[in-house]
């Protein structure tokens, strides 16, 4: 799984489906559905490998989720790739020599929860510790020629780490756009890898890891920051990790809350000085327990200084193109060094053949073989995440249910099955 970041950008990809934004409100997902419909992918795949990778150590390992995703879901055009340029760390008002006025309050992020089923054979347990030695967060630095000199502006990454079961709250969603392509309307341009300078490193409080990166003239192209921390940081079982980045401006070092900045340049081309991070988003599915929007600072000790979360704003640049800042979104392009011993799956070997859907595909009559006995039960979900049907049944090792789906829509479906200790997840295409 060692991967090279400039690939997410050249293939990112999560295999979704289509959702109109006109849908009836009765039939989109809440985040439950999201969330379970989701978590059944992920087990499938998870299952599917579970015997050879029971537990294990884990090394240094790169986890970027969006490339998790993308090899999870297959890849898919839906995904797409664009930028989200930050402004002032600081809640200064910049007013552009076109009068565009920009609220400059923002940091964005992401949480980190490695006991999501999505990483496969580097999933650990609710019970084990881990450890983050480094983040990666790719995107580009940009500066306006009125500022030939852009030294002493800087990204800084904040890594706040609490229990998942904590009343942390997340904001959840997709974010819709009204024209054209992201890619358009942001102006992006493929990144490439490049290795950033040494950070600087201060602890701030007993669950939170401030780096601070000074950028420089070279990072104007697209970059991928590096931020190693002097010391691993051992993660609690049991916690999830918020990252979060934002950019300040040294120019801008002496403002206060509420100050003004005039600049003479327009954001239409080449915007005030801001980082411009790479996202990617599926605007069908929020992958609500990999990437929630990290926004509450109170329950995770709090933003150092001015900078605070970023809320959904939209600013229409001189060009006409909008740039959207999503208050919620899929796959930020960052990703974390981890170690941990992972107990995965130590106590959770089952048989892998242990449930069989035949004939697939089929016009509607299926049998479901199932190996071991006991009281399970069975859901068929469409791809909106509604359960179309549901049903529970005790059965002996071996019987296999005869059932009729005819009823149901061409298309493709996932049947679930759960109890006894199991949950396999089996796609199913009616025709």
């Amino acid at each position: 799984m060692k991967k090279v970041l400039l690939a997410l950008s050249l293939m990112g990809g999560i295999a979704g489906y289509s959702q109109s934004n006109d849908m009836p409100s009765d039939l989109k997902l809440d985040a439950k559905e999201v969330a379970h419909i989701e978590n059944l992918i992920a087990k499938k795949k998870l299952q599917s490998n579970k015997k050879k990778t029971a537990g294990g150590v884990i090394t240094n390992q790169f986890m970027g989720f969006v490339d998790e995703m993308y090899t999870l879901f297959g890849g898919s055009a839906q995904f797409s790739i664009f930028q989200n340029p930050m402004w002032q760390d600081s809640t200064a008002v910049e007013v552009f020599s076109n009068a565009d006025q920009h609220i400059s309050n923002h940091a964005i992020g992401l949480t980190f929860d490695p006991t999501s089923p999505a990483w496969g054979a580097n999933q650990v347990a609710e019970v084990d510790d881990y450890t983050i030695d480094s983040v990666y967060i790719l995107g580009a630095y940009r500066t306006p020629s009125s500022i030939p000199n852009p030294m002493g502006d800087s990204l800084i990454v904040e890594l706040v780490w609490a229990p998942s079961t904590s009343t942390t709250t997340f904001n959840e969603g997709t974010v819709t756009y009204t024209n054209g392509s992201p890619d358009e309307s942001c102006d992006y341009v493929a990144p490439t890898f490049t290795l950033g300078t040494p950070p600087s490193f201060s602890l701030e409080g007993s669950n939170k890891v401030r780096i601070g990166l000074e950028l420089t003239a070279n990072d104007t192209t697209n970059t991928s920051a590096y931020y190693g921390l002097e010391v691993n940081q051992l993660i609690p079982a049991g916690n999830i990790v918020g990252v979060s980045y934002f950019f300040k401006s040294a120019y801008a070092s002496g403002l206060s809350v509420g100050d003004t900045v005039f600049n003479t340049v327009t954001p239409s081309t080449v915007s005030a000085p801001n980082f411009a991070g790479r996202l990617a988003q599926d605007p069908a599915i929020a992958l609500s327990n990999l990437n929630m929007y990290f926004c509450d600072a109170g329950n995770f000790g709090g933003m150092n200084g001015t900078s605070s979360f970023r809320s959904a704003e939209l600013y229409n640049l001189s060009n006409g193109f909008p740039c959207y800042f999503p208050e919620s979104f899929n796959g930020n392009f960052v990703a974390v060094m981890m170690s941990a011993n992972s107990t995965v799956g130590l106590d959770e070997v089952k048989e892998e053949a242990s449930f069989n859907v035949f004939p697939n595909p089929t016009t509607g009559n299926v049998t479901l073989e199932i190996a071991q006995g006991g009281t399970y039960t069975i859901d068929v979900l469409n791809l909106v995440g509604q359960a179309v049907y549901s049903e529970q049944v005790s059965i002996n090792g071996g019987e296999a249910l005869n059932r009729n789906f005819s009823n149901l829509t061409k298309g493709v479906y996932l049947i679930n099955l759960s109890g006894e200790g199991i949950s396999k997840t089996t796609k199913l295409t009616i025709k």
